[in-house]
């Protein structure tokens, strides 16, 4: 799992998008939180969120791990 905590946008977009292609092949989940900013919403449009603050992160981060656990291993 890679997690991208961002606060602004990609100085080489396509760079990005290409990374996170390339990270999703191997086998990689990638995730990603926005600070204040929404650009990550564009790259990681199902695997993101963004936060308004800083005191947001961690239940941000342990909302996004929960879901991710739920959706690969659902309870029997």
């Amino acid at each position: 799992m890679i997690l991208v905590i961002t606060d602004g946008c990609p100085d080489d977009s396509q760079l990005a998008k290409t990374t996170i292609t390339e990270a999703v092949k191997l086998g990689l989940e990638v995730y990603g939180i926005g600070i204040v900013n929404t650009s990550i919403l564009s790259l990681l449009p199902n695997t993101s969120s963004v936060i308004n603050s800083i005191t947001e992160l961690a239940p941000s981060m342990f909302g996004m791990l929960q879901r991710a656990l739920i959706s690969t291993h659902p309870a029997n």
